[in-house]
């Protein structure tokens, strides 16, 4: 993507190419929301806080079977956090190549100018306690606290669109 976008912009260019993006939000380094649905910002900042140094995304599975209610991705680049609900029938790994693209395009309006494009990282994937997981050491504690994050984010995503409803 040779284009500059704004927060708003990149999440407006990701809800129009994924078939499942149930909320989105953009936080700054603060947690404060950017761009997006802003009630997100206190539920996603435990899965921001679970984004270890020197990893690009965390990627973790809410539920399991005919429990699934979907994922929850979170990026960092250009001082800017994407946080993702997604539903079970989004195709995951186009959504997470669209966002790393989409990060890879924000202008950071302090420096006034494009930012190189972030490095590849590697990705914390959470895939429930009974399944292969991808995290620091293996431990069961961590994945558990993503989980738990991730089904936090869903219930802010759920009443939020209560909220909108009456």
């Amino acid at each position: 993507m040779a284009a500059i976008l704004t927060p708003a912009l990149a999440l407006r260019y990701l809800r129009q190419l994924s078939t499942d993006l149930r909320a989105a939000v953009v936080l700054d380094d603060d947690g404060a929301a950017l761009a997006g649905d802003d009630h997100l910002a206190a539920a996603a900042a435990p899965l921001v806080e679970l984004l270890p140094d020197g990893v690009g995304e965390l990627v973790v599975r809410v539920g399991d079977g005919a429990g699934a209610r979907g994922w929850a991705l979170v990026a960092r680049a250009h001082g800017a956090t994407a946080v993702l609900a997604v539903g079970p029938i989004a195709p995951l790994e186009l959504l997470r190549h669209d966002l790393a693209e989409a990060l890879a395009a924000l202008r950071d309006d302090r420096a006034g100018a494009v930012q190189p494009a972030p490095r590849s990282l590697p990705a914390l994937v959470v895939d429930g306690p009974s399944r292969r997981v991808q995290t620091p050491g293996g431990d069961e504690f961590a994945v558990q606290t993503a989980i738990f994050a991730g089904m936090g984010l869903f219930d802010a995503v759920a009443a939020g669109k209560r909220g909108a409803n009456g």
